[in-house]
């Protein structure tokens, strides 16, 4: 698979998954543009040359625009939405602002982004856009409303942007990682979530988890690689769970 001449736009590629997928494209000969609050060493990537990275908070209407307008006339071929924040509120102790902000991140940044590179995308050949969701969109999760509001709402923005842009013959799809090990993976008290004695019970010793195993940031890579080629240009509208199976079991 190449994707020499192509450029991939992605949020959030200084950690994890986000990472993984920028190193999976650089591999394939795309040019890369990512945009995340974080700086990113590029010399940690191979192929860097090919990386362009840009700071940018997704909370900020203003500064979204600005990026924008900066790279109104280059055509963007596959975007993929992948930042995001995690939030352990609960129904309790949250309030307006813990929502706004990671609604802000998490969904809405990326809808302003869409709303503004469009038309980029549909000037490319590929016109893909990639969502990251969560299977905590699909369950009830406990102790992390906000965060699982937020991917259910990206779940819920891919079935309505495939028919929005569809006269740009736009596709749009998401994907809905399970447990995957991350910075992310590590839970409000400090530890490890894949050490955690109820996970290694239910998940594991009870086949939860039928894989038997968490997944790795380069799983997800590896899907979001498949839906910006040309062997998924018939794939519109889906959510597609990297997770193991978990899902499977509830």
């Amino acid at each position: 698979m190449n994707f020499q001449g192509q450029t991939i736009l992605i949020t959030g590629g200084a950690h994890g998954i986000g990472k993984s997928i920028v190193q999976s494209f650089l591999s394939l000969n795309a040019k890369v543009i990512t945009l995340d609050i974080d700086p990113i060493e590029k010399t940690l990537f191979d192929h860097h040359e090919n990386l362009e990275s840009i700071k940018l908070d997704l909370s900020s209407t203003e500064k979204i625009e600005d990026f924008c307008l900066s790279i109104k006339d280059k055509k963007i071929d596959t975007f993929i939405g992948n930042a995001g924040i995690l939030s352990y509120k609960n129904i309790d102790n949250f309030s307006h602002q813990d929502a706004h902000q990671i609604f802000d991140v998490n969904l809405l940044g990326h809808l302003k982004l869409i709303q503004n590179l469009k038309t980029n995308i549909a000037q490319s050949n590929s016109k893909k856009i990639i969502l990251l969701s969560s299977i905590n969109a699909q369950f009830g999760a406990p102790g992390s409303i906000l965060y699982n509001m937020t991917k259910a709402s990206i779940e819920s923005a891919v079935k309505s942007l495939c028919v929005d842009l569809a006269d740009q013959q736009i596709t749009v799809n998401g994907i809905a990682p399970g447990f995957i090990k991350t910075r992310m993976s590590v839970l409000a008290d400090g530890t490890d979530e894949f050490e955690n004695n109820d996970f290694k019970e239910i998940y594991l010793k009870q086949k939860k988890l039928p894989i038997g195993r968490h997944g790795e940031p380069q799983d997800i890579a590896n899907v979001a690689v498949f839906l910006a080629s040309p062997l998924a240009n018939y794939i519109n509208g889906q959510i597609i769970n990297v997770d193991g199976g978990v899902t499977s079991t509830f």
